[in-house]
């Protein structure tokens, strides 16, 4: 559905203008079903405002301790707590990076006996009030969002194998207005960048050219 003016670097604009082209593409949709109908919707996180920061929790033991389940879902909650999101934003996932033990690194601790582990996470944050409009214009379509993810994740587990993931790698997704970078290494993403640049930007800039 054309969003020109209404939804600009993957933000919406304007709520109702948003809200109709989401009944539009339902409707269109339901059309090829036969009688069915479309109830909820799963949104993918974009746009200008997303990014990421790490953060880091850690753990002392007076002695040699085996890691549990137990342990590694403490210092997530813990993370959740400790985490500061700034101002205005909301934090929309987190990316486990991997263990440090006594020295050694490893994505599964679980089983090791340790004195001393930390891990780094990736949180994943966006604007609120992006959200929060976002969230309207499902609200007022009548379409319920069953789950939201973020997009550049979800490419790059489609698009990068496992060599390129553990090795290193950028996958660079030039949309219209923005770029989203996701930097992999080591089989994790490291960071998440959105730069309000994109391919208008490059058709205007040829055409000034003539």
């Amino acid at each position: 559905e054309p969003v020109n003016g209404f939804i600009a670097k993957g933000v919406v604009r304007n709520i109702d203008e948003t809200s109709k082209c989401l009944t539009s593409i339902i409707n269109k949709l339901e059309a090829q079903l036969d009688g069915a109908t479309i109830q909820k919707a799963y949104v993918a996180l974009g746009g200008l405002s997303l990014q990421s920061i790490k953060s880091t929790v850690k753990r002392e033991f007076s002695e040699y301790t085996k890691i549990t389940q137990d342990i590694i879902d403490a210092m997530g909650l813990e993370n959740d707590r400790i985490f500061v999101v700034p101002d205005g934003y909301q934090r929309v996932q987190v990316v486990t990076q991997e263990y440090k033990m006594n020295g050694d690194t490893s994505l599964n601790p679980i089983g090791m006996s340790v004195k001393h582990i930390e891990c780094n996470y990736i949180n994943i944050i966006i604007k609120e009030q992006f959200m929060k409009q976002l969230a309207e214009s499902f609200q007022l379509a009548k379409i319920e969002i069953a789950d939201s993810f973020t997009a550049a994740r979800i490419n790059a587990e489609q698009l990068l194998n496992n060599d390129e993931k553990r090795d290193g790698s950028a996958l660079v997704d030039i949309g219209a207005e923005t770029t989203t970078i996701a930097i992999y290494k080591n089989e994790m993403m490291r960071k998440l960048v959105v730069v309000p640049f994109g391919s208008n930007n490059i058709t205007m800039d040829l055409c000034s050219l003539q």
